[in-house]
């Protein structure tokens, strides 16, 4: 901050505001990233030193896994309070984490998750040691156990206050919600804007300036001429916008390793599915070779791209033999329609074929629906002739649930969808969610169809999650990877990126988190002009 403390106000327009509720149970997806973080600090933090992010300290200053591999323990960082003074306590965090699971209301999509690894049964597993030391038992080894506890991979570790919550109830604590974090809550309104005020002692610092206002703007011209008229100081951006915004003086912020953009396909392992050409594994790799994966980040993401690695897998993941993968990507992610054309005829689909694809745009990518798009005319240029589905979220986000596509005629089975994974340092969980038997996707099959990749997977992703032997979980990651890419079932297009433009005469310069596209845990760092220029 500047001398003599924050000063001034931060104006951020952004085209989605998540769920906006101030509540963190209440908040299932990476909108609380975005205008929940600046409110909580979490368990576990980010490393901000580290060029590629990754974890790093939170309210936890030092944690680890118990010499038994079954328990971990954290010493939490001492002088920490929340907003109204009180301190922050092991005790606060035991309730935090226990209202995430077992809250009536719940909606955190880590909340089964984090329950499910915890030692049975899970209301008793979590232990205030001492006011600065809290020990929670797991459900056997779970080296992994930490990407629970951050905004780096999950929310849920988010902090709340014990006694505040328990005094006032939870009705009280949404209509004036508080945290530790370094922005305290001032106002809402749904559909409109957060506001904030600068809070002096957490964890992660001071801010540099005194307010920050989140407004909620979807439409893309109305932000960009927020930032002209100075009504705003940062915006977020499609790659489309950018030259536009560069051109007009702004500085244009990148923030690589933000997810990757893959196809995938549904519900192969039916019976019923017997006979259709996408069952056939040189009929998915000719759908690969016969994409310019160039052409999309040239000219669908207007150069704001970059090439991939396998599904869900980054240069910063954990336990992954990333020059291997990036050596295969670059020898196998390549664009060779003469091969596809030929896999095509050796499967007997010489003369083409028909498939349908499903497409939506997923919040801060509005432009799925282009890359699909684009797929749909490579495809074509090779015979096959598609029938491209475009969906609103509230009709896609049923048909990716379990309950909404276990049965042959339901959703999206037998066909192809585009999706995005988020880039985050732990590969496995992004795995699990699309080919564990009994997750939402189950590529693979499910507990009723276990075709031996299912049950390879199953055998594999037990050594990947719960191994205390490093070697050995870095061999089962790496052979899931393997398993994914020989089936050609979870195919990468582009890695993605995230684009805000800034205002050079009122907010200096700043950069984001790797892999993390929303800005919740980066607004406090973001200075003034002169307190750190733009590079010329």
């Amino acid at each position: 901050a500047r001398a003599g403390g924050p000063s001034g106000t931060l104006t951020v327009s952004l085209e989605n505001l998540g769920a906006q509720v101030t509540d963190p149970i209440l908040q299932s997806r990476a909108g609380h990233a975005q205008y929940q973080a600046p409110i909580y600090d979490a368990l576990l933090g980010f490393n901000h030193e580290s060029l590629y992010g990754g974890v790093g300290p939170g309210v936890a200053k030092e944690w680890g896994i118990d010499p038994d591999g079954n328990s971990w323990t954290f010493k939490l960082e001492e002088g920490l309070t929340f907003h109204d003074g009180e301190p922050l306590t092991a005790e606060d965090v035991k309730f935090s984490l226990e209202r995430t699971m077992f809250h009536p209301e719940t909606v955190t999509s880590d909340a089964k998750r984090l329950a499910k690894q915890l030692r049975q049964p899970p209301e008793e597993a979590i232990e205030a040691i001492d006011p600065l030391t809290l020990r929670i038992f797991t459900n056997g080894s779970k080296p992994h156990f930490w990407s629970n506890l951050t905004r780096a991979v999950f929310q849920g570790g988010q902090i709340m206050p014990k006694g505040y919550i328990e005094t006032v109830g939870d009705e009280a604590f949404r209509k004036k919600p508080m945290g530790s974090g370094p922005w305290k809550y001032a106002s809402h309104s749904v559909g409109d804007y957060f506001a904030y005020e600068a809070f002096d002692n957490s964890h992660r610092g001071v801010p540099h300036f005194q307010e920050l206002k989140l407004l909620l703007v979807p439409e893309e011209s109305t932000k960009i001429a927020m930032l002209r008229t100075a009504q705003s100081d940062i915006v977020d951006l499609v790659p489309e916008s950018a030259p536009e915004v560069i051109d007009s003086g702004a500085q244009v912020t990148v923030i690589e390793g933000v997810g990757m953009f893959i196809f995938q396909f549904w519900g192969l392992y039916f019976d019923e599915a017997k006979g259709l050409p996408l069952t056939d594994v040189r009929v998915r790799e000719a759908l690969s070779y016969a994409i310019n994966r160039q052409d999309i980040i040239d000219y669908t993401l207007n150069g704001y791209g970059r090439p991939s690695m396998p599904f869900a897998t980054f240069p910063t993941s954990v336990e992954v033999d990333a020059p291997r993968w990036q050596k295969w990507a670059k020898e196998t992610l390549v664009y060779d329609p003469d091969r596809s054309k030929a896999l095509l005829k050796e499967a007997g689909y010489g003369d083409g074929l028909e498939l349908t694809m499903w497409s939506t745009n997923f919040s801060g990518t509005p432009y799925m629906n282009d890359i699909s798009q684009a797929l749909g005319g490579f495809w074509e240029e090779i015979g096959v002739k598609v029938d491209l589905k475009v969906v609103e979220g509230g009709i896609w986000r049923p048909m990716t649930r379990k309950k909404g596509n276990s049965k042959w005629d339901q959703a999206m089975n037998g066909d192809i969808s585009i999706y995005r994974n988020a880039g985050r340092p732990l590969p496995v969980p992004r795995y699990n969610t699309t080919f564990d038997p009994g997750s939402n996707h189950h590529a693979f099959g499910d507990a009723d169809h276990m075709t031996p990749q299912a049950e390879e997977y199953v055998r594999l992703n037990e050594i990947a999650v719960s191994s205390m032997d490093e070697a050995k979980r870095f061999k089962a990651t790496n052979d899931i990877i393997q398993l994914v890419v020989d089936q050609w079932i979870g195919i990468p297009i582009v890695q993605s990126v995230s684009l805000y433009a800034t205002n050079a005469d009122s907010v200096g310069h700043w950069q984001g988190i790797y892999g993390r596209g929303e800005l919740g845990d980066v607004f406090h760092r973001i200075p003034h002009p002169e307190g750190n220029p733009w590079p010329r």
